[in-house]
This record gives C-alpha cells, sequence and structure tokens, in this order.
C-alpha cells in the first residue's frame, strides 16, 4: 500500500478551469428549476 501510494498522482480535472466556481455562485435552487444563466457576451 505504501509503494502505491508513493507512486500515486492526482490527474488532471475535467471540468475547465473557473467553471465549477461560476457554477457555485450561479446555480439557483431547486425550486426555481436549478438552471445555470447563459454567459453573456
Amino acid at each position: 500500500m505504501k509503494r502505491r501510494l508513493s507512486e500515486w498522482e492526482p490527474r488532471e480535472p475535467d471540468t475547465p478551469p473557473g467553471y465549477l466556481p461560476r457554477y457555485a455562485a450561479q446555480i439557483a435552487s431547486a425550486a426555481r428549476g436549478a438552471i445555470l444563466p447563459k454567459e453573456e457576451g
């Protein structure tokens, strides 16, 4: 187990950078349909 742990490297995240903070800041409640408004621009 120690050998496997010492050789382990975390993988790159699947989500683009900045997506999760935007999602967390802008997601609507489940009562409103849990929608994520489109970005303007």
